[in-house]
């Protein structure tokens, strides 16, 4: 399967989930996969999101369906191939909600953060952290499927590699962020202005490094230092870091 970048929904896999998820659903959440950016979409995608899931349901249809997810309905699964994780079809079809401006449950959001260490990549995780911290019901979120900006990356010595993700995201009433730092506590998700930076990767944010070197053991596994311009490309699949405590700082 194909990556052109670190970020979601920047794989032939996930873009293959999207599309199953069109036919769980009977709703086209992969045409917010069209363009380098998705824009805000269609009010009617987050008006069938958020119709009942059955006529004397009080749960809406995102919602029941990331439900079933979660719980390991064998008829919901059934939709997926069998080497795409659950985790990674809750988080994928919960931003493609959000992405169409769609009601997602306190509930659900809960196991969204707990489910972020499982993705792959840091800017995965800040990416689906900013989407939890920002999002707001009804206001579609603007992901980006590009690369990120050449003057940000060149301030943070990441250079001019092109095969890059794109940005945290928005919401579709604001504008980009200029930071592509984690909006939140890497470690406890406390929201504070004087966040400190991880040295190495340059994008998980902390309030303290004593909260660095507490989560330390979960953030290393995606902890990588930024490209470096002219460098060959990886893969951006299960980049691990062995580095151990000692080495672990904030700027």
């Amino acid at each position: 399967m194909g990556c052109w970048g670190p970020g979601l929904l920047q794989s032939d896999d996930d873009h293959a989930i999207a599309r199953d998820l069109d036919d769980m659903l009977g709703v086209p959440l992969s045409s917010l996969l069209s363009s380098r950016f998705f824009s805000p979409s269609s009010p009617s995608l987050a008006h069938q999101l958020d119709a009942p899931a059955h006529p004397s349901s009080p749960t809406t249809l995102l919602n029941s369906k990331l439900d079933k997810i979660l719980s390991g309905n064998a008829g919901a699964l059934s939709y997926f191939a069998p080497y795409h994780p659950r985790e990674r079809i809750i988080v994928i079809l919960a931003l493609l909600g959000m992405c169409a401006g769609a009601k997602i449950e306190g509930r659900h959001r809960d196991s969204l953060r707990v489910l972020r260490p499982a993705l792959s990549t840091v800017e995965q995780q800040v990416q689906l952290l900013a989407a939890l911290d920002g999002y707001k019901e009804g206001t579609p979120w603007v992901l980006p499927l590009g690369c990120g900006k050449e003057d940000e990356r060149d301030k943070l010595g990441i250079g001019r590699d092109g095969f890059w993700f794109g940005g945290l995201g928005h919401s579709a009433d604001e504008e980009a962020p200029s930071d592509i730092g984690s909006t939140s506590c890497f470690g406890c998700a406390k929201d504070e202005v004087n966040l400190r930076r991880c040295s190495r990767c340059r994008i998980a944010q902390y309030c303290s490094t004593a909260c660095h070197r507490m989560n330390w053991s979960i953030h290393k596994r995606v902890c990588n230092p930024p490209p470096v311009a002219g460098a060959p490309s990886e893969s951006w699949d299960n980049k691990t870091n062995e580095k151990d405590n000692s080495d672990v700082s904030t700027s």
